[in-house]
């Protein structure tokens, strides 16, 4: 199983297309997955059967605006849409029988997309989500969403537009796969935080405003000096 994955690994991760076409690099990942998937690791992978394989297909691809703290803690707007640039990472759901049972992540290295990596489960969970936020909206279509992400705080929202507001959906770091047993990692005080913090953002989509920065711009505060969440002394 090792020797599978390693083999994978060298086959898919860090091949590149030099004109650019990160949907060929996605579709040829997605034959390379069926080299690796077995009786003992499709539940991990998020399949339900080895039935599923065949059924595979690729969803539209998620664009994701990485954005980093110091844009954070230097953006003075209220709105979201000069915060972040260009897309640095397309997640494509695999879909069997039109459920999101994994992804292949492909990243723009400057020149040219290669595949990253699959299965990244935070962004699986938030290609799901996707899909229950879409079907709630039957005049939406995917291409509408995009996800932003910071990685220095382990934040992730999907977001799309509604009018001249930006709407976001949280999505929390140790939600399971879809299609698997939710098994948490234990939460650290700076987990329970940022959960606390963004609880409301997970339980509906609401606007990207000036209220989530000041929540992010906490919780780095947090991040660089945990007793700036600790109360002062009377």
């Amino acid at each position: 199983m090792l020797l599978r994955a390693l083999l994978f690994c060298t086959l898919v991760c860090g091949q590149a297309w030099s004109q650019n076409q990160p949907s060929q690099l996605a579709l040829q990942a997605l034959d390379d997955l069926k080299f690796i998937i077995d009786e003992t690791n499709y539940e991990d992978l998020g399949f339900r059967s080895l039935a599923e394989l065949e059924k595979m297909v690729l969803g539209d691809a998620l664009p994701v605006h990485f954005v980093g703290l110091g844009q954070i803690q230097d953006y003075k707007r209220a709105s979201v849409d000069d915060l972040y640039g260009s897309v640095q990472e397309l997640v494509f759901p695999v879909l069997a029988d039109g459920h999101v049972r994994t992804s292949v992540v492909v990243k723009h290295d400057g020149q040219n997309w290669e595949v990253a990596g699959f299965g990244r489960k935070r962004m699986t969970n938030a290609l799901a989500t996707t899909e229950k936020i879409r079907s709630q909206d039957e005049e939406r279509i995917t291409k509408d969403y995009f996800a932003i992400e910071v990685p220095s705080l382990f934040l992730l929202f999907i977001c799309h537009k509604l009018g001249e507001q930006t709407m976001v959906t949280y999505i929390r770091e140790e939600t399971a796969q879809p299609g698997q047993a939710s098994k948490p990692r234990s939460l650290t005080v700076e987990d329970q935080l940022r959960q606390d913090i963004f609880s409301e953002f997970e339980q509906e989509t609401r606007p990207f405003d000036a209220d989530l920065l000041e929540r992010i711009r906490f919780l780095a505060e947090v991040a660089q000096d945990p007793l700036a969440s600790q109360p002062a002394d009377e």
